[in-house]
């Protein structure tokens, strides 16, 4: 298992960006033509195809690092999702219905929303619940 670390999303992406850099260097130079007196010095077909793989992982962590952009989002997302409906149920049941039903094991009821019960409970286990909610595809 790998020590955990706080996630630094923007030094990943800034480590793709130097291995890019340095692969289109490395195809820039693959490309050049060498003049020596009469004879003109053209890429062989073995430096050919090693020049396109190069391309090609380029494009790869380019890739990379458009999805890293988009799960910086998402997580981004997830959060403001956690923050809004920590300790907080009664908001969760009136803007997501959908999550009613497993609020009710929780204790949290119409009638509760409705006398605005939030601030009598110790919400451990919700917020726990919570979490993972938000993050269940992170955590599986």
């Amino acid at each position: 298992m790998n020590n955990p670390k706080p996630l630094d999303l923007e030094e990943w992406i800034k480590e793709l960006k130097e291995k890019a850099k340095k692969l289109e260097k490395e195809i820039n130079d693959g490309w050049k033509i060498e003049k020596s007196g009469f004879f003109i010095s053209i890429p062989t077909p073995k430096r050919f195809i090693e020049c396109k793989e190069k391309d090609w992982e380029v494009a790869r962590l380019y890739g990379m690092m458009k999805a890293i952009k988009e799960i910086k989002q998402e997580i981004k997302k997830r959060c403001e999702f956690y923050l809004r409906y920590k300790d907080n149920p009664s908001l969760l049941w009136k803007e997501n219905p959908k999550y009613r039903k497993k609020l009710k094991k929780f204790g949290i009821t119409e009638k509760w929303v409705s006398e605005d019960c939030d601030e009598l409970y110790d919400w451990e286990d919700y917020n726990e619940w919570l979490f993972k909610l938000a993050f269940k595809s992170v955590l599986e």
